[in-house]
């Protein structure tokens, strides 16, 4: 079995296992690997400030391609439902310490993380980051960035899925 199929099918279970229904990626049609509403692919609903950076993001997450369609977030391999789900969590409490400890930055203050964060670091397109931390040191102001993958990478569905190089910018 592609390592693929592996993560969607375990996804998919999970989700079947917790008793909600999957519609395909065209409603009707396309693979069941989506839920039927955003709210059942999050672990929490969305907080405003979080829904709005999303829906102002270019990657599209809340919008389908046609309107009876599930947008992309829905899927349940979407990094961005990841993303969501690990990180909202922090910006509601508003306490970034244990997420950066266990990122390995503990020696740094945080008082704000973004999501969608464009960063025109290069010719071309820019990279938009999944969560940007805005935190600072003794040393001075840093950011922490983290660009979220979980099934793109083992997809050999198309070019687009793969890191372009704008990521690896140093």
């Amino acid at each position: 079995m592609k390592a693929i199929h592996y993560i969607k099918s375990k996804q998919i279970n999970w989700t079947l296992n917790r008793g909600l229904t999957l519609q395909g990626s065209e409603g009707d049609r396309g693979e069941k690997a989506y839920t039927m509403t955003l709210e059942e692919n999050l672990f929490e609903p969305f907080i405003p400030e979080v829904e709005k950076q999303f829906r102002e993001g270019r990657g599209g997450e809340l919008n389908p391609k046609e309107p009876e369609w599930p947008c992309p977030m829905q899927a349940v391999h979407s990094s961005a439902a990841l993303v969501v789900n690990i990180f909202q969590y922090w910006v509601k409490i508003k306490d970034y310490t244990p997420i950066l400890q266990a990122l390995g930055f503990s020696s740094l203050e945080c008082n704000t993380c973004e999501f969608e964060r464009k960063f025109p670091v290069c010719r071309g397109t820019p990279p938009h980051l999944d969560v940007v931390f805005h935190c600072r040191d003794k040393s001075g102001y840093k950011i922490i960035a983290v660009e979220s993958k979980f099934s793109e990478l083992y997809s050999s569905f198309n070019e687009k899925e793969k890191i372009q190089n704008a990521y690896f910018y140093g």
